[in-house]
């Protein structure tokens, strides 16, 4: 007797919210990273307004559309640009660059491929411009 072979979902029903919770949480780290950087760098003012778009958009999508896709991507692209804004707020110092590898690392908790996929395509973008 021969069964057909078991295909895993692609994620999990909760990994969305779940996924979102920590993604705000590294949103409220990163928003506090940039205003010291901005700080220390001279661009205090830059820092204040551009987290604080960040953060509004991180928040909107997490709010009004918990778990959902559009909330895994919403929330990856804010936390690349953050990451996007250390690296300009630090003039490019090279240490920062290693954010974009702690994000990718971080966007697994969704078990999706596809926020993965749009902050590298957004990193890679940010790279060559």
């Amino acid at each position: 007797m021969t069964t057909a072979p078991r295909t895993a979902p692609l994620a999990h029903p909760s990994a969305g919210a779940d996924g979102d919770r920590v993604m705000m949480m590294a949103m409220a780290a990163s928003t506090a990273a940039a205003i010291a950087i901005g700080n220390y760098y001279g661009s205090l003012t830059l820092a204040i307004a551009a987290t604080a778009g960040l953060l509004a958009c991180a928040c909107a999508a997490f709010f009004s559309a918990r778990g959902s896709l559009t909330s895994r991507f919403v929330l990856a692209l804010c936390l690349a640009s953050s990451v996007a804004l250390h690296i300009h707020l630090g003039r490019g110092t090279i240490e920062f660059h290693f954010g974009v590898f702690v994000t990718l690392a971080l966007l697994l908790v969704y078990r999706d491929w596809r926020p993965i996929l749009a902050a590298a395509a957004f990193f890679a973008v940010h790279h060559v411009v």
